[in-house]
């Protein structure tokens, strides 16, 4: 029983680390020190990773209580750190793929890179902007979330992370439209 106990607490300090993680390397994102270095890559990964793991697997409170524990951060609720948690993933992959995939690109190419590099942020902030309006269309409660995973087959948990993963697809997305229209 006590061996429960702590695989329970070990798995939830794990979840508010990579929780604090994404909220703090979000809020962090446009600091000039780090601005091109290799920590900001490894911060920007985690940060992606960070938005997934903080709803995989969780139950409908500790969902609700992470997604509020977020918000909080910039004075709000759930909502809020639907933004703050799917916001600061989709930033940091556009900020991936405009490093990896939009720089230095062949000349005949570089003009469709430039305009796709906008089109990752443009996704981003579209995606941010979707997740938040549908969350506080449904309800920012349980069931606003599982309305929104039984839309894709799911419950609250796919809900959860599909506001929170849309930044990020959204980002993936307008970025590569971008760069095929102009290429």
């Amino acid at each position: 029983m006590i061996q429960i106990v702590v695989i329970g607490w070990e798995r939830n300090i794990m979840k508010r680390l990579l929780m604090s993680i994404a909220i703090l390397s979000g809020l962090a994102l446009a600091n000039p020190v780090l601005a091109d270095s290799d920590l900001k890559d490894v911060r920007d990964i985690v940060t992606v990773a960070g938005t997934g793991a903080a709803v995989t697997g969780a139950s409908g409170a500790s969902i609700m209580s992470t997604m509020a524990t977020a918000g909080a951060v910039v004075g709000g609720g759930v909502v809020a750190g639907t933004g703050v948690v799917g916001g600061s993933g989709g930033l940091a992959a556009a900020n991936q793929m405009n490093k990896h995939l939009y720089t230095n690109c062949e000349k005949q190419n570089q003009a469709a890179c430039d305009k796709a590099q906008y089109g990752t942020y443009a996704g981003a902030a579209a995606g941010t902007a979707a997740s938040v309006g549908t969350l506080a269309v449904v309800g920012a409660g349980p069931a606003g979330l599982a309305a929104i995973g039984a839309a894709v087959g799911g419950g609250m948990a796919v809900g959860a992370a599909a506001v929170v993963a849309a930044p990020v697809v959204a980002a993936a997305a307008v970025g590569g439209l971008v760069y095929w229209l102009f290429k």
